[in-house]
């Protein structure tokens, strides 16, 4: 069973804390973060609340990638990040993890029309890019404008031509290819794919050693596709010299 959401505050962080994020390796070394904030005992998520010098405001949700593997059983599992997660996901459902994330949209302070962003790594890019799927209906009712995903398996979902995806996979990484096919070759679909051998599975899937260095190398390309990518972000992203806030809720999730 998959069970119901359960979406518990646990602390905001507000300017001088955490900067706004100025590019892809920003939104995902976020994700790092967040992945070391909860772990193996507790799924934590946040959201990231923007808020531009025109006061124009819009959402980032930091997704981190599985913690649990072992195999569904009769019993609900209390985490949500677990490989019951990635089963339903990869077959098109919507999973507890995707409610409970918007729920945590909701408790941020988004409304329908808001923009959203929604950045994850491995079974977090999955949810990800089945939230954007599903934007605008009863199962994830946001506008979801953008996706980041880094090493992510999301081949198989049918992504809305207006939401805006950049998904960076390393080809030494055996988890994007879990889904037995390549990313649609799509207008609004950039896939980043980088060559970085570590010698280990879990190395190599990584966000710190796998995928910050690919983030930091996008963020220096004038690629037209990833030009594209960057310009749908735009909402979400802040120059250098603009002053602008970032508030972020961080929320622990789980299922009863």
């Amino acid at each position: 069973p998959d069970g119901t959401p359960v979406v518990e505050a646990r602390g905001v962080q507000a300017n001088g804390a955490v900067r706004p994020p100025g590019g892809v390796a920003d939104l995902l070394t976020a994700v790092e973060a967040r992945s070391r904030g909860g772990g193996k005992d507790q799924d934590q998520i946040a959201v990231r609340v923007i808020t531009h010098a025109d006061g124009t405001t819009a959402y980032i949700v930091d997704i981190p990638g599985t913690e649990h593997t072992a195999p569904p059983a009769r019993s609900i599992h209390p985490q949500t990040n677990d490989l019951g997660t990635n089963l339903r996901v990869l077959g098109g459902d919507v999973t507890t993890r995707q409610r409970a994330i918007a729920e945590a949209l909701r408790l941020a302070g988004a409304g329908p029309t808001d923009p959203v962003m929604l950045v994850g790594h491995s079974q977090g890019g999955m949810v990800a890019a089945q939230a954007a799927h599903d934007a605008g209906t009863p199962s994830f009712d946001f506008d979801v404008r953008s996706v980041l995903t880094a090493g992510s398996p999301i081949g198989r979902v049918d992504i809305p031509a207006e939401v805006q995806v950049l998904a960076i996979e390393n080809a030494y990484d055996v988890v994007p290819h879990l889904d037995s096919r390549p990313n649609d070759d799509a207008s609004n679909v950039t896939t980043v794919t980088v060559r970085v051998q570590h010698g280990s599975i879990g190395e190599n899937h990584g966000l710190r050693l796998g995928y910050l260095p690919a983030a930091q190398t996008v963020d220096q390309s004038d690629d037209p596709s990833i030009a594209a990518f960057r310009a749908g972000a735009d909402p979400f992203l802040v120059g250098p010299d603009e002053d602008a806030g970032v508030v972020v809720h961080v929320y622990e999730i789980s299922r009863r």
